[in-house]
């Protein structure tokens, strides 16, 4: 739960535009993927929890609001093969 707070912290502190407003029920289910997430896949370090934390609002804000919807939208998420940032031509591509 620690960890959990301090990547919201975190996100915070960077001044992320998030404009909504949640429920702590919502904030409940939130933290509840996050764990479950971050468990099964190894992610402890603060950095990596923060990366699922913005997939997760991103997915929560686009209507993803349960906790398995929300793990298989962030396990879809992981399938994706990122374009290499050495790439010269990966801005042109997306």
């Amino acid at each position: 739960m620690k960890d959990t707070i301090c990547a919201f912290a975190q996100l915070r502190e960077e001044a992320l535009p998030f404009t909504n407003i949640y429920q702590p029920s919502q904030v409940t289910i939130l933290r509840i993927a996050l764990d479950q997430h971050c468990q099964a896949h190894g992610v402890i370090d603060l950095h990596g929890r923060a990366s699922v934390v913005l997939r997760l609002m991103d997915l929560f804000n686009n209507g993803v609001t349960t906790v398995e919807a929300l793990r298989a939208g962030l396990d879809a998420g992981r399938s994706r093969a990122p374009v290499p940032d050495t790439d010269k031509n990966h801005y042109e591509r997306r």
